[in-house]
Parts: C-alpha cells; structure tokens; sequence
C-alpha cells in the first residue's frame, strides 16, 4: 500500500490511513503464524522453513505492512501532535 503522506489534509485522515494499515499488518502476522507449528522447539525458525516459497512471501507481506504502519505513525507523531495528544487523553465512553 503506498499513499503519498505529505497529502494527508486532516487527522481522521491519517488515522484512517492507520486503521487500515494496522488491519494489513494483522492479516500478514496470521500468515506468519501459518508457520509456528514448524519451529524449533527454542523458537527459532530452520532455514527450510525459510526457503519455502510461502514463508518468502509471508515475510515480505509481514515486513512490508509493518513498514507502512511505522510510516503512518511517524507522520501522525509529527504533523498531528496536539490531536493525537487530545486522542489519547479523550476518556473511553
């Protein structure tokens, strides 16, 4: 997913943008966990479950959502300071 951040006019906007990214990350980490079953038994994945085709793909897909979801933070954190404070400190109804 690539959207140009610097047309981001509003903070609903960008938290939009956030959502969807964060949904696009859960989806990848479930395809991650597809292959937990196949781990070592300290937690470490062996280097044939890492040269299987799908395993490529899920981390690519994994690293590339997650990626996305730092960038959106990051120009939230920047851009939107005095909403995303006033977000944070708005009590849970």
């Amino acid at each position: 997913m690539t959207i140009t951040l610097d047309y981001i006019g509003s903070y609903e906007t960008a938290k939009v943008i956030r959502d969807a990214r964060q949904a696009s990350l859960d989806a990848a980490s479930n395809e991650m966990k597809k292959f937990d079953h196949l781990r070592l038994p300290n937690g470490l994945t062996p280097d044939a479950v890492k040269a299987l085709p799908e395993y490529q793909c899920a981390k690519i897909a994994s690293e590339f959502a997650f990626a996305g979801l730092r960038e959106i933070n990051t120009y939230i954190n920047k851009h939107f300071k005095k909403e995303r404070k006033a977000d944070r400190n708005r009590p849970v109804s």
